[in-house]
């Protein structure tokens, strides 16, 4: 009967055909848990995400011999090889990269795995990478930031300020915890509480004249110049929908923001009207606003996690205490479920 010579390393075994002839045939080694480590997986993710050695290395706050013989070894454990390295130029193969996202989602549980036993009671501690989109995200830290480090004292919150459909991927491949979205969302596998409502105040300069009689109805809006933010931005399609997502002709047309800084500054031009944010609104000094004839449209603020986390009920208990603590300022409501 066949021998199999079975060893502790990564080497590979070998099966010994004949005792008499002394043959050896390498056999594919089983890849062991053990031979891969944690902080390899980081150098893998790094390099990956920044796509520069040097970089990296700076982002993992290691030498870059360190981090590439990480690498080296990352590679000769799994039995594939991850990165295409040229001059100057660097690129994954189609290895690593079908092995990116296995590698962050094992990364994030681990890392959840220590999150989870450092949960104590109603307090969190450790890293929560937050997420939020860019009209939330100015009016919502300078309140929410202050309030996490008195309230939060163990928790060390990393920022991340992207646009919905990247925040929702960001989620989905395990480099976010949570994220602060505009509902509703076309989405699976999230849970989200709802913290609050705010409403959408119509502005315009001064010397804008509106092409109807205060106040205006919905209705009104459809076909007017109102200026928008880039595709790609949640408050966009909903005040496309609230406008009856018809195509915009004219001046107004020509004009786009990147973000809700930019858009306010379109509008003190008198180009055309806008829709703001509640919340926003209050940083729209200069500007006329026009009350909406009958209830004013908005949109609703949750919170959201993966329905897997193990921090999920830590996520409630923070979103709770979220809706207790938010601004309140005219045109904003808090929520329940």
């Amino acid at each position: 009967m066949p021998d199999l010579f079975f060893g502790l390393s990564a080497g590979p075994l070998f099966y010994r055909a004949s005792e008499a002839r002394g043959l050896y045939i390498p056999l594919t080694m089983p890849i062991h848990p053990s031979h891969i480590s944690l902080t390899e997986l980081r150098y893998f993710i790094a390099l990956a995400e920044i796509g520069h050695f040097g970089r990296a290395a700076a982002h993992c706050n290691v030498s870059q011999p360190t981090l590439s013989a990480g690498l080296k070894k990352l590679e000769e454990s799994l039995g594939v090889q991850l990165f295409e390295r040229g001059h100057r130029l660097l690129g994954m193969t189609e290895e690593g990269k079908r092995l990116l996202l296995r590698a962050r989602r094992v990364l994030a549980e681990a890392e959840e795995l220590v999150e989870e036993a450092m949960v104590a009671g109603d307090r969190m501690r450790g890293s929560l990478r937050l997420g939020a989109i860019p009209t939330i995200a100015p009016d919502l830290l300078p309140w929410l930031v202050p309030w996490l480090d008195r309230e939060e004292e163990q928790l060390r919150v990393i920022w991340q300020e992207e646009r919905t459909a990247d925040l929702l991927l960001g989620l989905q491949e395990f480099r976010l915890d949570a994220a602060f979205l505009a509902l509703p969302l076309e989405a699976d596998g999230l849970e989200c509480l709802p913290l609050y409502e705010e409403q959408f105040r119509l502005v315009m300069a001064e010397s804008f004249q509106p092409p109807f009689q205060a106040p205006p109805s919905k209705e009104q809006l459809q076909g007017q110049p109102i200026l928008l933010l880039t595709e790609g931005h949640c408050l966009r399609d909903q005040v496309l929908e609230l406008c009856g997502n018809q195509p915009r002709e004219g001046e107004a047309a020509d004009y786009r923001a990147a973000s809700l800084e930019t858009l306010m500054q379109l509008v003190r031009t008198g180009r055309g009207m806008t829709l703001l944010p509640a919340l926003a609104a209050e940083r729209s000094a200069g500007l006329k606003e026009l009350a909406f004839d009958g209830p004013a449209p908005g949109r609703r603020i949750a919170l959201c996690w993966r329905s897997t986390s193990p921090r999920r009920a830590a996520f409630r208990r923070l979103g709770e205490r979220l809706r207790e603590a938010h601004p309140k300022v005219p045109g904003m409501s808090t929520l329940s479920e």
